[in-house]
């Protein structure tokens, strides 16, 4: 949530004046559910193309019925 803080400061002109500090707020996110991760053990070299990258990724979400891959690590959120 962005939040607005106002410092009183001594200006050059040796009056006090109110300046913003704009800062975010962070509040907890709570909930309850499932996630299901598997991470992709494969040893991909150097040499393997991109087709061959991209199709090992798709077999692998379809064998897990998981819909988001990234770095390595699959996983379906319920």
């Amino acid at each position: 949530m962005p939040r607005t803080y106002y410092v009183k400061v001594l200006g050059k002109d040796g009056c006090y004046h109110q300046v913003p500090v704009h800062w975010n707020e962070y509040l907890p996110v709570t909930g309850v559910g499932t996630f299901d991760i598997k991470e992709d053990i494969h040893d991909a070299t150097q040499e393997t193309s991109q087709t061959t990258r991209i199709d090992r990724i798709h077999s692998l979400l379809q064998e897990t019925g998981h819909s988001l891959y990234r770095r390595n690590i699959t996983s379906r959120c319920n």
